[in-house]
């Protein structure tokens, strides 16, 4: 039997839902003993379906099941006197601790981290709720509904003339399920460096938060508050989803597919010379023209032969994949993500696999329990009539009180998802050194630069690049320069880490692949971030986030009721994949410290977010039935949706949960005879009447503001949120008052606010950025010199071949290029896509003081 890399943890699992049991679950594929403690009737995610059938059944639950794999099952009352001595009993064996209830619940039943860490001094406790531990909101009801308002990605998803729109398959939840799963790994990893447990606060709304790609940064380095365009990239068009002739394809061009790729594809060379192919600002603001081109062509072909001739074209067209397509793809069989389980009372079960696979540590498929399944097992491993001993967990020897203090990566990564990877390391205490050409400059260099103002080295000035690269280090190396290589494979004796983004064939070609590096570092550790993986018949397509959401099924299940698949307003599967990322090199330097052995990780974008989808997929393998878009509805709860408010472009969103929040509901909102009306007694009621019931809400909303409307539900015990723009989202004061925001003092910029990488919070150690991000080669003579030993001769002799260096070798030169960065903003505000400029934004924020002051 293979190795496991965490098989020598034991994690206790609390969790209800989907967030923690989805951490819980990425922790036991990895090898982990999980044992689920369940209460006596059950996690409810059991009675959340989909189940064959429709028939309901505890132990039949699709999102349980796709949840809950290599679990134990142990039913128990920790309501009781009883049952907590026996949670006691398991905790002395365990390492780590997932718990999901409101915050102060379980210290009122004496089992809150402050209750147990003087018993349990080496427990990792790890809390998850929707808005944290502390703060205005950390007592309000909150779900991945809310999570996306507050968090400002529903404000710019969506039509520009309709209600914004939730990205579908409760996204909140798995971004703070991936979250924890990388704040257990890295207590773990403190744990044995420097000793002890601690606490992790996992906040769903931060966790998801941390996903936003450039709203608040648009703001808070331009004053342009951005707006939903039909989930459409300010900078990217088109990089939308169209109807084609069988289905749908996913345009992305990518950087240099326009004009010749295009006018190649569609066999009509006069658009090479077609502004609207050749320029990307006039591209964006005349796309009505531009579709009026495309368009036609699309719906003429099938998506298949679109997909296959860009991509031999080199642009990354992506597919919109549905859990029927994805289930029955060449590419996903070809690289066995789906694994069929036996599960108990139903036989062989398909499942969807792990976000990534590892070499030496291949990560288990295995079935969900059954209520209480193994809680005799448990009882009798535990002893139970006899004292326990404590289980002693071996140490290293005190080091610094970062995790990854001492690990050095090597950061190969460009543009999202490698970067948030090596963003987090780095934010654990790495040092990263981010690896760039001269003529191969990180491609985020180009993105939202400070004021607008492309004047001096505008490639240092930029936010979307300080957002993901703060506390890096900058070392420049062409490629193509054989001496570089060189270099490069002189560093990996110096590296634990190395993460690349490329395309599988990339890394090869310069003999830099996994098996050539390992050669020079036995137990070097090799992280790859491609878009469909390093095997099947798409391991060449290229790929970009916007491609990548629509590939792994989650566009099939987002959108309006009765509409088209949309995409979120942001690269969604890029951050995702991000944390999943850096939850594999935990995972690869926990079995490494063990062990000495170091290993290659493949993780796929496309698969990594596969998951968010488990209930539609498990309906489709239970029932053979596709999801429907239906908006911002539930499938479970009624109402739910998102109403206007008061104002411009203002929305609130709500769930009614139950019979007694309907009631509360309508108590608040001064309508308590809807509450006798029968149309509305219980939930089948209000499900069947949603329409009318979404006239009346929206009859109170128009007249109440939306942030005002939020306290005062949340104040009855219902659960709503105002959907915040980004302005917003920075001024909040639970983010605030949290700390979600840090101040980067970034050269040349000044300070700016920056959301945390990561959703998780530390009661041992504090995971701050330490450093702005690095100015282009910043850090060429530290490495070089500090590392390889070269002399200052044979520094200067590198520069003046431009093999390192400070300043890019950019294609379309300089005057140029100070051109392409400046955003077309006022435009942008007459079109929609902004909803508003202000200059006076850095005092809004507090950065600098008001005349007069």
């Amino acid at each position: 039997m293979p190795d496991l890399a965490l098989d020598d943890l034991r994690v206790i699992d609390l969790s209800q839902g989907i967030a923690g049991p989805y951490c819980a679950k990425l922790l036991a594929d990895c090898g982990a003993e999980v044992i689920k403690v369940e209460p006596p009737q059950g996690d409810y995610a059991r009675t959340l379906g989909p189940f064959p059938d429709d028939v309901p059944h505890h132990d039949k639950g699709g999102l349980f099941i796709h949840l809950n794999g290599n679990k134990k099952s142990v039913s128990l009352d920790i309501e009781t006197e009883s049952g907590r001595i026996v949670l006691r009993k398991l905790l002395a064996r365990a390492d780590a601790l997932v718990e999901s209830q409101a915050p102060g619940l379980m210290a009122l039943l004496g089992l809150g981290y402050d209750d147990l860490k003087e018993e349990f001094p080496d427990l990792v406790y790890c809390s998850i709720t929707p808005f944290g531990q502390t703060g205005p909101y950390s007592g309000y009801r909150g779900n991945s509904l809310t999570c996306m308002a507050l968090s400002g990605l529903m404000y710019v998803t969506g039509d520009p003339d309709r209600e914004p729109l939730c990205t579908g398959g409760e996204p909140a939840e798995y971004f703070a399920g991936l979250n924890a799963f990388v704040g257990v790994l890295a207590a773990v990893e403190h744990r044995a460096s420097n000793g002890g447990g601690q606490q992790i606060d996992v906040s769903m709304l931060e966790a998801l938060g941390a996903a936003d790609e450039y709203n608040t940064t648009l703001y808070s380095f331009m004053g342009a508050i951005r707006k939903r365009f039909y989930s459409r990239h300010l900078f990217a068009y088109p990089a939308d989803i169209f109807p084609c002739k069988d289905g749908h394809i996913v345009v992305v061009p990518g950087a240099t597919g326009f004009p010749l790729g295009m006018a190649v594809l569609m066999e009509q060379p006069e658009l090479e010379q077609n502004p609207l192919f050749i320029n990307l600002w006039m591209r964006s603001i005349q796309w009505q023209k531009f579709e009026e081109i495309l368009r036609p062509y699309l719906l003429e072909h099938d998506w298949r032969d679109l997909l296959t001739r860009a991509q031999e074209l080199r642009m990354p067209f992506g597919p919109v994949m549905s859990p029927r397509l994805l289930q029955e793809d060449e590419h996903m069989k070809a690289r066995g993500f789906f694994q069929e389980v036996e599960q108990p009372e139903l036989g062989r079960t398909q499942v969807a696999g792990a976000p990534f696979k590892m070499s030496e540590t291949p990560l288990r498929t295995g079935p969900a329990p059954t209520l209480g399944e193994h809680t005799h097992e448990v009882l009798l491993d535990l002893g139970y009539d006899s004292e326990e001993a404590r289980i002693l967990r071996e140490r290293g020897a005190p080091m610094t009180d970062l995790p990854l203090s001492g690990i050095r990566v090597l950061d190969l990564t460009q543009p999202y998802a490698g970067p948030t990877c090596t963003r987090i390391l780095s934010d654990l205490g790495a040092e990263v050194i981010k690896l760039e050409g001269l003529k191969r400059t990180d491609i985020t260099r180009l993105l939202v630069i400070a004021d607008n103002d492309s004047h001096d080295d505008f490639w240092n000035r930029m936010g979307y690049f300080l957002y993901r690269n703060a506390g890096k280090k900058s070392l420049t190396l062409d490629f193509n320069e054989p001496d570089a290589v060189e270099l490069l494979k002189r560093l990996i004796p110096h590296m634990d880490v190395v993460a690349e983004s490329f395309t599988p064939r990339v890394m090869a070609q310069h003999g830099l692949d996994y098996e050539s590096l390992r050669k020079i570092k036995p137990d070097l550790i090799m992280i790859a971030l491609s878009g469909y993986g390093q095997n099947g018949p798409w391991r060449d397509y290229s790929a970009y986030g916007m491609g990548l959401e629509p590939a792994s099924g989650i566009s099939s299940f987002t959108g309006y009721r009765g509409g088209e698949p949309l995409r979120t307003g942001i690269s969604f599967t890029d951050p995702y994949s991000g944390i999943a990322g850096a939850g594999a090199v935990l995972a690869a330097l926990h079995y490494r410290r063990r062990t000495g052995k170091g290993q290659y990780i493949d993780l796929s974008e496309q698969e990594a977010a596969i998951p968010i989808g488990g209930y539609a997929l498990m309906d489709y393998a239970f029932n053979g039935r596709e999801p429907e878009r239906i908006g911002n509805r539930s499938p479970w709860f009624a109402p739910q949706g998102c109403y206007p408010c008061r104002g411009e472009d203002n929305w609130l969103v709500l769930t009614v949960r139950d019979d007694a929040e309907w009631q509360a509901f309508c108590e608040a909102v001064g309508q308590p005879n809807w509450a006798g009306d029968e149309r509305f007694a219980d939930v089948l009621g209000r499900h069947r009447h949603h329409d009318e019931l979404d006239e009346l809400i929206a009859s109170w909303t128009r007249e109440q503001g939306h942030i005002e409307a939020m306290h005062l539900l949340q104040a009855a015990g219902v659960t709503a949120a105002a959907v915040l723009n980004p302005k917003e989202v920075l001024l909040d004061p639970h983010l605030r008052e949290r700390g979600y925001f840090e101040t980067i003092d970034q050269p040349d910029v000044g300070p700016r606010p920056v959301p945390r990488q990561l959703g998780a919070r530390f009661s041992a150690f504090d995971v701050s950025t330490r450093a702005p991000a690095p100015k282009l080669g910043e850090h060429n003579k530290e490495i070089l010199q500090g590392l390889l030993g070269l002399s200052d001769e044979e520094i200067s002799g590198l520069q003046e071949r431009k093999i390192i260096g400070d300043r890019p070798e950019l294609a379309a030169g300089e005057d140029v290029m100070r051109m392409f960065v400046q955003w077309p903003t006022t435009t942008f505000l007459q079109m929609g896509a902004v909803a508003a400029l202000e200059p006076d934004y850095k005092q809004q924020l507090g950065l600098e003081q008001k005349a007069g002051e």
